[in-house]
């Protein structure tokens, strides 16, 4: 096993330390047990369910057992892998405050519940590497002026000018901590008062925090979510976010993974515009897989407006890359729609649009401050299913607008990534933002899973009429090798009515179209130069599209394969859109 290039970049973070440094990574290497294997390939039957620990909650019972409950029940055969948002004791912002890293919240459950949900489905771990909770034991020794960690965190002046930093947030970027002893420090804290940022310049916190990467992956991370890293390395008179640094450390966690054969994928979390966020797949050397972060804004905007225009062009833009670049595709997260990610893609005037709608349909703005002392919107919080539906819009109008904008991510190259309520089409949580007064509580519910079971079970529920729809479209996507995440990907304009997509090659092309709009809108162009054959079978249909432009139905979603056609349609009298496998015509 060569260690050259992890030498070479440790030299490159510590020149004068560089042996201390490798020969304690070293030690920790050797005490880790892992689950070797140097296969990352991923394929059409990988897709990742993004849930909190307690995001379903039964009586009596630890939230993980009640999340494996669910799993087994409800997501087995659909859905293959799990993001389990931070399980990790914290202090706030639902988990990304982390107190100890390498303990279970006890509320949830412990590391053997985490173990059984990982023999089933693969898990992803989130690494919230930028910064630990104030309540933590290392800040706390920090305050206590305990030697070891006098340097674990970054102290700076109050005088000194921070005007150059990027800011993720409304609030001040130090705080004022008073040590033991009186004295008082102000504090680097990028995302809030209680999430102390750490200093990866100490090599002592570049060790401990690459063995938590290590340990993360001894207890089955085979998806590394690097939380916030663009904000990682921090150095005077700079912008602070994409520091060289920062992509050195993303290429040092590739080769690490790679140099000890280990079965984890590494995805970069940067919610950031397009450019500078596709920058952390380096030259095919830093992460695995990269979140897609404009999707989700642009994606809502185009169904909103019923006008694909953005979208397209914007879609249109993405390369098919180096076959280890994969994109995260998703629309609804933990999180709310990200704003910033549209900068440079979608006009102010329609970025005030989306802002306008959200605050209608029930939801709200989250800002940030800018370098001017002036604010910009960086998210809209609301659930995907309010931002994209009218207040007035029936259960099955709503159902099938948000399904359609489904479809479009799941066709898109890359992994998807489903968030639960999206998956179970929960609604906004007004009563909790109430509460907590967070806005992001609204995407947030706690669900019992008793009643979630009957709703899920319920004809006609919304609940009921999205899962299976989900569930029939996973099933189908994960059979089709034209959806593999390495598969080609070719955008294809077919009038501002639609997004079209077509994937696969060869004898396994899929062509996918989405009619965005509420009316009903014929194709401006032909399908079947995309195909290669005169027909096409829909496989969510199952029936046979034979029109060279065919009209699509309100929201209504094709995914069109190669099939056999009837040359002669009047000679029996059968339709040409009639399914042919009643004519005894074996189609694909």
């Amino acid at each position: 096993m060569s260690f050259k290039s992890l030498k070479n970049k440790i030299e490159q973070f510590f020149p004068e330390e560089k042996e201390y440094v490798f020969k304690k990574l070293s030690a920790k290497i050797k005490r880790c047990d892992f689950k070797k294997s140097p296969q990352k390939t991923l394929s059409q039957k990988d897709s990742v369910l993004i849930v909190y620990g307690d995001s379903f909650v039964k009586r009596k019972e630890k939230p993980l057992k009640t999340l494996l409950r669910f799993l087994d029940a409800y997501v087995a055969g659909r859905i293959n892998r799990v993001h389990i948002l931070p399980f990790f004791p914290y202090s706030s912002d639902d988990g990304f405050s982390v107190i100890d890293y390498r303990k279970t919240d006890e509320k949830l459950g412990g590391w053997k519940e985490i173990k059984k949900i990982s023999e089933k489905f693969p898990l992803m771990f989130d690494f919230v590497l930028n910064h630990i909770s104030s309540k933590s034991a290392w800040f706390k020794k920090y305050l206590d002026n305990d030697k070891k960690f006098s340097k674990y965190f970054i102290s700076r002046s109050p005088k000194e000018d921070v005007s150059m930093v990027v800011r993720p947030r409304n609030h001040p970027l130090l705080t004022s901590f008073s040590k033991k002893g009186g004295a008082k420090e102000h504090l680097w804290t990028t995302f809030s008062e209680d999430q102390i940022d750490l200093n990866f310049q100490n090599p002592d916190v570049f060790i401990e925090m690459t063995d938590i990467f290590l340990f993360y992956a001894s207890k089955g991370a085979r998806i590394m979510r690097l939380d916030a890293i663009a904000y990682l390395w921090k150095e005077a008179q700079s912008k602070c976010v994409h520091h060289e640094k920062v992509h050195l450390y993303v290429k040092f966690l590739r080769d690490l993974s790679d140099t000890l054969g280990l079965d984890t994928i590494i995805l970069t979390e940067t919610n950031v515009p397009h450019n500078e966020n596709i920058s952390y797949f380096g030259k095919g050397d830093e992460a695995h897989m990269v979140y897609q972060f404009s999707l989700p804004p642009l994606l809502a905007h185009a169904i909103m407006r019923e006008n694909s225009l953005y979208l397209t062009k914007w879609a249109k833009t993405l390369s098919n890359g180096a076959k280890e670049n994969i994109f995260f595709n998703f629309t609804a997260s933990h999180d709310g729609v990200g704003i910033r990610p549209l900068s440079g893609i979608l006009k102010k005037s329609e970025i005030e649009f989306m802002k306008k709608k959200t605050i209608e349909r029930g939801g709200a703005i989250s800002y940030k401050k800018n370098s001017d002392g002036s604010r910009s919107p960086y998210e809209l919080n609301i659930s995907y299913i309010n931002l994209i539906n009218s207040v007035k819009a029936s259960d099955n109008e709503k159902a099938a607008k948000f399904m359609a904008t489904q479809a479009v991510m799941l066709a898109m190259k890359g992994v998807p990534g489903i968030y639960s309520h999206s998956f179970v089409g929960s609604e906004n949580f007004t009563r909790g933002v109430k509460k907590t007064g967070m806005n992001r509580t609204i995407n947030r519910e706690k669900l019992e899973f008793g009643k979630l079971e009957k709703e899920i079970n319920a004809k006609g529920h919304i609940r009921q009429i999205i899962y299976d729809k989900y569930s029939e479209l996973l099933k189908i996507r994960a059979r089709e090798k034209a959806f593999n995440p390495y598969a080609p990907q070719k955008v294809i304009d077919f009038g501002k009515s639609f997004f079209a997509v077509l994937r696969g090659d060869g004898e396994n092309k899929i062509l996918c179209i989405v009619n965005l709009s509420a009316k009903p809108q014929r194709l401006k162009g032909s399908i079947q130069s995309h195909i290669g054959s005169r027909g096409a079978k829909d496989l969510v249909s199952g029936r046979i599209i034979a029109e060279k432009n065919p009209v699509l139905g309100p929201f209504e979603i094709l995914w069109l394969k190669k099939s056999a056609v009837c040359s002669r349609p009047s000679a029996c009298g059968k339709r040409k859109t009639r399914n042919l496998e009643a004519c005894g015509i074996k189609t694909a």
